[in-house]
């Protein structure tokens, strides 16, 4: 994904509106847990990388709540790993999918929250403790096993 002035251009993932149509409709609990600092170190224009999120979310209707159930008071941004892995400790989460490895084997990783990595290039199909999805219909079909979870992404 690109950061910064460039997140403009990003595309959302395929199938990302689909799965969190599916959310909505089976009353599961989305939340996104980010440890994005505010600013990049060596970024000269000084863009907020967290604003620059929020508005491209909104660009991408992911805040339309009638449809996708999202809402801006969902999205949480945490100075570091670890108070990123305390909120997803506090939000109850059921599972939580990350594009970082090393998030999801962190040590202090919340027990009893399945982990799921997603991996769209491949490059990481055996890590321990941790399933690997190159697709988020791939992880749709991982996630809605049970009836209603709370999902951290």
């Amino acid at each position: 994904m690109a950061y910064g002035p460039r997140i403009k251009g990003a595309v959302l993932n395929k199938g990302v509106k689909q799965f969190l149509q599916k959310c909505r409709l089976v009353n599961a609990k989305v939340y996104i847990i980010s440890h994005k600092t505010k600013f990049a170190k060596y970024d000269e224009t000084r863009t907020n990388l967290r604003r620059s999120a929020m508005d491209w979310m909104s660009n991408q209707a992911l805040f339309d709540y009638a449809d996708l159930g999202l809402s801006p008071r969902d999205v949480f941004f945490e100075q570091t790993r670890q108070d990123k892995l305390q909120r997803i400790t506090n939000l109850n989460c059921s599972y939580f999918v990350d594009d970082l490895e090393e998030v999801l084997i962190e040590k202090s990783f919340p027990t009893g929250v399945a982990k799921i990595l997603y991996d769209p290039h491949n490059e990481n199909r055996s890590v321990s403790g941790v399933v690997v999805a190159g697709d988020w219909v791939e992880i749709s079909h991982l996630i809605f096993g049970l009836a209603q979870p709370h999902v951290g992404l």
